[in-house]
């Protein structure tokens, strides 16, 4: 855990589901087409201070880099104490032009993780909900993005997660333990959107992210991905 006011670890996880495979056969061989633009985050970003990049004279307006793929908590990168406004610039293509990507504010302390999902049709533009994770060994984080409400079955009850709802719960040693989700469908009917086990190992917690269906003709409007963490450095 980070200390009061010192630095801290910050994870970044995008959410989203893949552009479909596409492939082309040329001379009776078969290459694999490139994802359309703006389907994917940025995979090479960089963090930085947005009043640091301000002040063109700042020694620290590199940043920090970091790597980015759907559905994959990033590595840790250290950040500073304090409310702080950051800011996610893509590091582009080899030879490319470094952009501005997105920004939002960091707690006043503690580690934490950067949701990220795209906010429209295009990755070219994201939202992001900032996550605490100061979670003991055990928990459990439920964390809603998505547009729509999701009930679960969970430990013998039956709670609910609103847009943009969070839910902590302990499980502690007592794993695995099955969770049901299900989100209510355009007919007004119950659609179960995942039912599984969560597990982890005795010095992890998990963190369970609902997010918009936003692939080619989804089955349902919201999905779910399971980051297993751990809790100790």
């Amino acid at each position: 855990m980070a200390e009061e006011g010192g630095e801290r670890r910050m994870w970044i996880l995008p959410v989203g589901e893949a552009p479909p495979f596409r492939q082309v056969v040329e001379d009776g061989i078969r290459r694999e087409l490139p994802p359309p633009p703006g389907s994917l985050p940025p995979r090479a970003v960089e963090i930085r201070a947005a009043e640091q990049e301000a002040d063109e004279e700042s020694d620290d307006r590199e940043g920090k880099s970091i790597v980015l793929a759907l559905g994959r908590l990033s590595g840790p990168v250290m950040v500073a104490g304090g409310a702080k406004k950051l800011r996610v610039v893509d590091a582009g293509k080899e030879g490319g032009e470094a952009k501005p990507w997105l920004e939002f504010t960091t707690p006043e302390s503690g580690d934490l993780v950067v949701v990220l999902w795209r906010g429209g049709e295009s990755w070219d533009e994201a939202n992001s909900r900032v996550l605490p994770a100061t979670w003991s060994v055990g928990s459990v984080v439920f964390a809603n993005v998505s547009p729509a409400a999701v009930g679960l079955e969970w430990r013998g009850e039956r709670p609910g997660l609103k847009p943009g709802q969070v839910l902590r719960s302990e499980i502690g040693k007592t794993v695995p333990a099955p969770l049901v989700a299900s989100v209510v469908g355009e007919k007004g009917r119950s659609l179960r959107l995942a039912r599984r086990s969560i597990e982890q190992s005795p010095e992890e917690a998990s963190l369970v992210v609902f997010f918009r269906a936003d692939g080619w003709r989804p089955r349902a409007p919201v999905k779910m991905v399971v980051i297993r963490m751990r809790t100790k450095a």
